[in-house]
């Protein structure tokens, strides 16, 4: 039984009652990891090692075609995704005998080139292996880091070709446009981010493979950490490559759930991936080729070499020894130093492993001593144009012919008819879930002057459980409903709260996922939750409007009416979708703080997927901009307070929208001089 307290005499205020209750947490963080860990679990595909090897190695390539198709290449054009890249050839090195180094840069996305280092032996008979050696997370110094460059030198002196290509973000590739999280500026204009990682990398092969001296059977790819994750896309989505040496560079979906150190940048949580294949599916498609997984016993990032074991070696195994290749599948653990590394004993063990797969034991295991021959940064710099493209830019040139699916505001008629297979569209884009009416479990309840407080535990559904704090007048049982929700979650919203129960409405106070008591604790990493739903095949903002619409129809059932409050830019987005779709039309007043007034000042100001990742989802902003959400709100009261963006941006993106009093809209610009109080619904 929940408590309960009466109290006539407190004399504490109202908003200081409401604010001990909205910040006291109803959830343990037990409940809040259970229901997001079994959410992901249940759509995580299960691997188990087929005993039919002939269906299986048909079923692998249905798989990596969907894959490329639903995932890598999703929106990107065909003639962006084929065909051969532009190379320009620059300078030529010779810093130690047997080798040169030739700088070049290749195009890898129209007008996005990429500078990297052709490492050359002096003599080749025949035809001579190559290798795509790529970076992970080396800050500054990208393809000069010192283990890099010692590990090109190595390979060179044995005889194969090596290409090391700058990654985005490092090196000369380290324009603020090109950080990882902003590939989402992509995804949000329906234009896979992640087909910017997996071209680098094809277009690096399509160099490597178009040199006279390289043999088509003997191609290796190799890297740490990012590089690691970079080697096994490429691998398993690319049968060019015959040898795969992944270092400490991923792990099994199911086992994030657990270790979310693991999570890592949104490109190894691109959308839909672990929908279609987890990471222990693209191990296996590497089947029956060469791989060495390398993992690091003590790794302080990521990755650790006994989850890994479990999570993405162990299952694959048995389908090796199946196919009679059990000796071209390996797992190399580094005790010394164990931490993330791709130091000697690392390079080492890929050393051996070509030599076995490549070079028929002919070559030499002990790592060659090179390290006089590391050259500076400056010395290995290319040069990439000064308009080089990167994620913002493409962005930005995508926006101009964005959204597709405008709304026709000139025509009421015109409208109407839009508005109803534009809201399927929505709906289909957000992977909008259909969840039961809401069981409520009442924590507490206790009456403080003319008020009554409830605590509840609200279920849309068998999957969540939000927090909610209700307040009503004492006699309010028809009172109108107001519910609150904000990104800072319900603890930011008591001043809000006490002002409408003083008008007299019922509020409802709730945090949705991932608000409030449902946010990751470290605000850095918030952004996982969004991520790993992502990739499972499922949409931040669909969840929480569909989690709105449900809490709107327990709240509403004995309200005269029912008015939606939302402070912050992604849950105002998400208030607006809820009340789009609000097909019932149970909610009749709307009322944001701080929304946007167009999706485009995402990455026109260059915001990044952190700080309101809900608000990339994929495809939305090549569907729909603010106003068109907005316009499938039509025939409610919206009031929308403090918009993103100068006045003169509000007027331009939604001055077409009916305007209060003359009909369901009011605007007030952050910089209107717009008042922070209340708006009570009319």
């Amino acid at each position: 039984m929940p408590d309960q307290q009466t109290n006539p005499s407190e004399p504490a205020s109202t908003a200081s009652q409401l604010q001990d209750l909205l910040s006291k947490p109803l959830l343990t963080r037990a409940v809040v990891l259970r229901d997001f860990q079994r959410f992901l679990a249940r759509r995580i595909p299960s691997f188990v090692a087929p005993t039919d090897t002939g269906s299986w190695l048909q079923e692998a390539e249905r798989l990596r075609q969907r894959v490329l198709s639903e995932v890598v290449f999703k929106g990107v054009p065909p003639e962006i995704c084929d065909g051969k890249p532009r190379v320009e050839l620059t300078d030529k090195l010779t810093p130690g005998p047997g080798y040169s180094i030739q700088k070049l840069r290749y195009e890898a996305y129209p007008g996005m080139w990429v500078p990297s280092l052709l490492y050359l032996p002096d003599r080749i008979e025949g035809k001579a292996p190559v290798v795509l050696n790529v970076n992970g997370h080396v800050g500054p110094p990208g393809k000069s880091i010192e283990y890099e460059q010692i590990r090109c030198i190595n390979l060179a002196k044995r005889g194969l070709i090596s290409l090391h290509p700058e990654w985005l973000v490092f090196g000369e590739l380290s324009a603020s446009g090109n950080a990882h999280n902003k590939l989402a500026y992509l995804d949000l204009c329906g234009l896979s981010g992640l087909s910017i990682f997996y071209l680098h990398l094809k277009r690096g092969l399509d160099v490597l493979l178009d040199l006279p001296q390289a043999d088509p059977d003997r191609v290796a790819v190799t890297g740490l950490s990012g590089g690691g994750w970079q080697t096994i896309v490429i691998s398993a989505l690319d049968t060019r490559v015959t040898a795969a040496i992944p270092n400490a560079g991923y792990i099994g979906e199911l086992w994030r759930v657990f270790a979310m150190d693991d999570v890592g940048d949104v490109e190894q949580q691109p959308n839909d991936l672990v929908r279609l294949a987890d990471y222990v599916h693209l191990t296996a498609l590497l089947a029956p080729r060469a791989a060495l997984l390398i993992y690091n016993a003590y790794d302080d990032c990521c990755f650790l070499a006994h989850r890994a074991w479990h999570s993405v070696y162990l299952p694959v195994r048995p389908l090796y020894q199946r196919l009679g290749a059990a000796d071209r599948f390996e797992f190399h653990e580094n005790q010394d130093p164990g931490t993330h590394n791709y130091d000697l004993d690392n390079r080492q063990a890929l050393y051996r492993f070509l030599n076995q797969h490549f070079l028929s034991g002919e070559g030499q295991d002990e790592e060659i001593p090179s390290a006089s021959e590391v050259l500076t940064q400056e010395e290995l710099t290319v040069g990439i144009p000064a308009d080089n493209a990167t994620f913002a830019s493409i962005a930005c040139e995508l926006s101009r012919d964005l959204p597709r699916n405008r709304a026709p505001l000139a025509n009421a008629a015109d409208l109407t008819a839009w508005q109803g297979p534009a809201r399927q569209v929505l709906r289909e884009l957000l992977r909008y879930p259909d969840l039961p009416p809401v069981e409520a479990t009442l924590r507490s309840e206790q009456q403080v002057g003319a008020g009554n407080f409830r605590t509840w535990e609200l279920h849309p559904g068998p999957e969540w459980t939000l927090p909610a704090v209700e307040c009503s007048p004492a006699d309010g049982a028809d009172a109108p409903v107001a519910v609150i929700i904000a990104d800072e979650g319900k603890s930011s919203c008591a001043e809000l709260a006490a002002q409408l129960w003083a008008s007299g409405h019922r509020v409802v106070a709730l945090d949705i996922f991932p608000t409030g008591e449902l946010a990751r604790d470290e605000s850095s990493t918030r952004y996982f939750y969004t991520e790993m739903a992502a990739t499972v095949g499922e949409r931040t903002l669909g969840m929480q409007a569909a989690q709105l619409g449900a809490v709107i129809e327990w709240a509403s059932r004995s309200a005269s009416s029912c008015a939606l409050y939302a402070t912050g830019r992604a849950v105002s987005v998400a208030a607006v979708i809820a009340a789009a779709l609000d097909a019932e039309g149970r909610l009749s007043t709307l009322i944001t703080y701080d929304l946007p007034a167009s999706l485009k000042l995402l990455f026109e100001e260059d915001r990044g997927y952190d700080e309101q990742p809900s608000l990339f989802c994929f495809g939305l902003f090549e569907q729909f901009d603010i106003r068109e959400l907005l316009a499938m709100c039509v025939g409610r009261h919206v009031e929308c307070h403090r918009v993103w963006g100068d006045p003169a941006r509000v007027e331009a993106e939604l001055g077409g929208l009916p305007l209060l009093p003359h009909g369901d809209f009011a605007f007030a610009a952050r910089d209107s001089g717009d008042p922070n109080g209340v708006a009570i619904p009319r």
